[in-house]
Formats: structure tokens, sequence, C-alpha cells
């Protein structure tokens, strides 16, 4: 696999990427896809977006790949695409590829402690508010 150099510049960066046997696109969706927005469920994509993505897709020619720490059941509706590209939620621990397959990990027990504590210590100095669970 190539990587390629973030010396280049903007011309020779999309040239190599042209050139490439093959392609992967990773785009997070809150900030990058769709502005922050207070009220969560309503986040859509910038105009235009999807109907971009749904033509990277098309073309084959690339693997989409959108990640975010939104479960993906509350990304889906927010996305309307049809087929949805390969999506990571919930920070990564849930996968639903492109054709559909569900996956969805659980932390082991070290894990699950951990994360209760820092819930405990972020709820003991009022911060709950600012938390994303």
């Amino acid at each position: 696999m190539e990587i390629l150099s973030a010396d280049l510049d903007i011309e020779s960066f999309f040239s190599q990427v042209a050139k490439a046997k093959s392609r992967l696109l990773l785009l997070d969706y809150d900030g990058t896809l769709a502005p922050f927005h207070m009220k969560r469920n309503q986040a859509f994509p910038y105009p235009g977006v999807l109907e971009l993505l749904s033509e990277i897709i098309g073309s084959q020619l690339s693997r989409v790949v959108i990640i975010s720490g939104r479960a993906i059941e509350d990304l889906i509706p927010l996305l309307g695409m049809k087929p949805l590209p390969e999506v990571w939620g919930s920070h990564g621990w849930e996968h639903l590829s492109d054709t559909g397959e569900y996956i969805i990990s659980s932390p082991n027990e070290r894990t699950r402690q951990a994360l209760v504590e820092a819930r405990e210590r972020i709820d003991s100095l009022g911060l709950m508010k600012y938390c994303e669970q």
C-alpha cells in the first residue's frame, strides 16, 4: 500500500490519487459532512454532500467510510442514502458494512469498569451535560 506524502502540493496529491489502484475515503460526520447542531437530530449534511458521496460510491473507484461517535441508528436517517456507505459508529463499537452486515462489539470487563469510573468522575465534577455517552 502506498502512503501519500503530506509534502505534496494539491495538484500532485490529486494526480497520485487518480492513479491509485485502490482508494479509501474516511469521513467524520459531525463538523465534516454536516454542521454541528445543538439539536443533534437536525444535523443534516451540507447541501450537495450526499449527491457527491453517492457519485463517489457509484463510481466504484473508492471505498467510502463514514466514522462517527454517534450510534449508527441515529446516522441512518440523517444520511438518508441508498445504498448506504460503510459506517463505523459509537466511537468504533458499531460497524455497518456497505452490504448491510451489522456488528456491535462489547467492551471487556476491564474496559467496562474503566468507563464506569470515568463516568462517576465526570458526574462528580458536574460535567455530565458535556459528556457524550
